[in-house]
C-alpha cells in the first residue's frame, strides 16, 4: 500500500483534485435534479469513494507498467518505442528504493 501513502508519488495531487471535483459536481448536479440535499451528499460521497479507487488502481498500473519498461530504459531505447505512462515515477522510484 505504499503507492498510495508516499509523498513523492506523482498521482497524490491529482487524485485529491479529482475526489473534491467530483464530489462537488455530482452534489450539485444531483440536488439540482432532486432538490434531496440527502440524496445528493449520498450520491456525491459515493462518487468520491469511485474515483479515490479508480485513481488509486489506475496509479497503481502506471507505475507497474513503468517498471516493467525499466530494463529497456536502461538500454536506453527510444521514448517513442516505451510504454507510455501518465506519470513520471523517478522520484518516487528513487525514494522506495532508499527505504
Amino acid at each position: 500500500m505504499k503507492i498510495v501513502t508516499n509523498s513523492t508519488n506523482p498521482s497524490t495531487g491529482p487524485t485529491i483534485y479529482a475526489m473534491i471535483s467530483n464530489y462537488f459536481w455530482s452534489r450539485i448536479f444531483v440536488f439540482g435534479v432532486t432538490g434531496n440535499a440527502k440524496a445528493a451528499s449520498l450520491v456525491a460521497m459515493s462518487c468520491a469513494a469511485f474515483t479515490a479507487i479508480t485513481w488509486v488502481l489506475e496509479s497503481k498500473n502506471d507505475y507497474e507498467t513503468w517498471v516493467a519498461s525499466r530494463r529497456d530504459r536502461e538500454r536506453n531505447i527510444p521514448e517513442i518505442l516505451l510504454p507510455k505512462t501518465i506519470f513520471d515515477w523517478s522520484e518516487f522510484n528513487r525514494t522506495e528504493n532508499k527505504n
